[in-house]
């Protein structure tokens, strides 16, 4: 995600972003539960929706999260 379209989520939103934890990568729904603004790019916590989720909030970086399931400027979504 840009860094403009990260700054700009807010409580509440809806995302998708890659479960690391996870040696697939895989895309689940979220909800931006808290924003904490910084300089430069905010800390944006989310947390995990849907069966199989992880229901802590977790805060991942910009490069895992998309506003769309699948996100054609994402090199993880466009490797088969």
């Amino acid at each position: 995600m840009l860094t403009y379209e990260w700054n700009a989520l807010r409580a509440g939103d809806r995302v998708f972003m890659h479960d690391a934890t996870k040696a697939t990568c895989a895309v689940i729904p979220g909800v931006v539960t808290t924003v904490d603004m910084h300089e430069g790019y905010h800390g944006v916590g989310i947390r995990g929706v849907g069966v199989g989720a992880r229901r802590g909030i977790v805060w991942p970086s910009p490069l895992v999260v998309h506003h769309d399931a699948a996100d054609e400027r994402c090199w993880r979504c466009q490797t088969p």
